[in-house]
């Protein structure tokens, strides 16, 4: 009897310690994964084609993450959905760190906002907003309306719509295009949009003449007004732009719109905080070393629109409460 009891004992202690191994052996894998991450190359997905401005970006400081991570940094493209493809698959399919997803103001916030996805701050999470450009409302040479006040004079008088250029719908662009309709008095009817699936053939079009006013950046137009292809009318900031001295803003010219797009790196809310904070680190560096500070300087953007996720997240969320009366359900576009 006492044998049985002694061999019932040895077997409940061998169970229990193979649990506490087990339980021990999971403890300490996470930390040791933290530790070791990453340990394979990085990938950022674009949610624009190439060519535009998240893409011009993200190439810009590329070397730079792979000098503090330590590994390759893949860049891939996968637009669609009004630009919420890439966030919406790396909302299913990630969760360590290892993917992230560059996007706009438009397919991380109002296009899901408008569309209606299960996509939001509960879902992802910002590791950086690289740049925040203000928006420059721009026409081409041979366009008939050269200044702010004729344009707005065309697009009130119109009896047919008039069409103007954006990149999707519920797009940064088109969130811009809406506030200064709205704030010029012009019917939102007397505008049809269309939509070209990114920065970079929306721009091929203005050159071509195809368009007669865009919404544009200042690194994108800036060799085309030196050549006299484009005109900068108006900019959506509080201040004139440098390279543009003549250039006055919408506010100034009575339309008090200040908006501009802002090009974030995105991770999954399932990602574990050291992965995160591993993430927000090399950002950090990536912004803080002098060489990227050159790169970025010669992009003609300000510095400190380059924010880490902790600095900027206060403001992405409430953009995204502001948006969500405002655009539910595609009722202002």
């Amino acid at each position: 009897m006492g044998g049985l009891k002694s061999m019932y004992y040895k077997k409940i202690k061998l169970i229990f310690g193979a649990i506490l191994t087990g339980f021990i052996g999971v403890v300490l894998a996470a930390p040791l994964q933290a530790a070791n991450f990453p340990s394979k190359p990085v990938s950022v997905t674009n949610c624009f084609p190439a060519g535009g401005g998240a893409d011009r970006n993200i190439q810009a400081i590329k070397p730079f993450l792979e000098k503090y991570l330590g590994v390759s940094v893949l860049l891939k493209y996968e637009t669609g959905a009004s630009n919420t493809l890439a966030l919406q698959n790396l909302v299913k399919n990630s969760k360590n760190g290892y993917d992230l997803v560059i996007c706009d103001n438009g397919g991380g916030i109002l296009a899901p906002i408008s569309l209606g996805l299960k996509l939001g701050p509960e879902d992802v999470i910002p590791v950086a907003q690289l740049a925040n450009i203000p928006w420059i409302l721009t026409a081409h040479k041979d366009s008939p309306e050269k200044t702010t006040g004729a344009l707005v004079k065309t697009l009130k008088a119109a009896k047919t719509p008039v069409t103007l250029p954006i990149v999707n719908i519920a797009s940064s662009d088109h969130y811009m295009w809406i506030q200064f309709l709205i704030a010029s008095g012009v019917p939102l009817n007397n505008v049809k949009w269309v939509p070209f699936g990114g920065g970079g053939p929306k721009m091929r079009a203005m050159l071509a003449g195809e368009s007669r006013a865009d919404m544009l950046l200042s690194f994108l137009i800036k060799s085309h007004v030196g050549k006299g292809t484009l005109i900068p009318m108006a900019i959506a900031s509080d201040q004139p732009h440098k390279d543009f001295p003549t250039m006055t803003t919408l506010k100034s010219q009575g339309y008090p719109v200040i908006d501009g797009i802002s090009l974030v790196i995105y991770a999954s809310r399932k990602t574990p905080k050291a992965q995160m904070d591993a993430l927000f680190n090399t950002f950090r560096k990536a912004k803080n070393d002098p060489e990227y500070q050159k790169v970025y300087k010669k992009m003609g953007q300000d510095l400190n629109g380059f924010q880490i996720g902790g600095e900027f997240e206060p403001y992405w969320r409430q953009y995204w409460k502001d948006a969500v009366p405002n655009f539910s359900g595609q009722q202002r576009f």
